[in-house]
């Protein structure tokens, strides 16, 4: 948890745009993480406070590890989010899959992301066209943080929180 403190004319400037902002800040916190080689146990969460006393241009950042099981979960780069749960998670075309991608390049049933001991792991379903990690068509392999798992035109990333 990152809690950030402006003061109210900073705030204003930011009015319109927080929830972006937010979004950002928390993206930019996974991706320097990463390159530290650091991992979550849980997400990373910004949130925006107002402090009266404080002057324009200064700011109060406040960090706090909460504790949790770890949920891993695959992020779709158009955003969506699915938590990788004890059953396997299927992507596909078909409306009856976990996660569904309106691609015609996709098969109805093409890979599927499940938990292992170690982690998380993909496996492609003899798809047609293949399921790429880091630009290599595979058909099963353990995933990383860093791995861009490419299924069609949707990337994906796995996030260990």
């Amino acid at each position: 948890m990152i809690r950030v403190w402006l003061g109210l004319a900073d705030a204003q400037r930011f009015e319109g745009f927080q929830k972006a902002l937010v979004t950002e800040l928390e993206e930019t916190v996974r991706q320097h993480a990463l390159s530290e080689g650091y991992a979550f146990v849980g997400p990373v969460k910004v949130e925006i406070f107002i402090d009266d006393d404080l002057k324009v241009g200064a700011v109060e950042v406040k960090t706090e590890f909460i504790g949790g099981e770890s949920q891993p979960r695959l992020i779709a780069s158009d955003g969506r989010s699915f938590a990788i749960g004890d059953l396997p998670l299927i992507i596909g075309r078909s409306p009856d899959v976990e996660v569904v991608v309106n691609d015609s390049n996709v098969s109805r049933q093409h890979a599927e992301v499940w938990r292992t001991a170690q982690g998380v792991a993909i496996r492609d379903l003899e798809s047609t066209n293949g399921t790429y990690v880091n630009g290599h068509r595979v058909s099963a392999v353990s995933l990383s943080p860093r791995d861009d798992v490419t299924v069609g035109k949707l990337h994906f990333r796995i996030e260990l929180a």
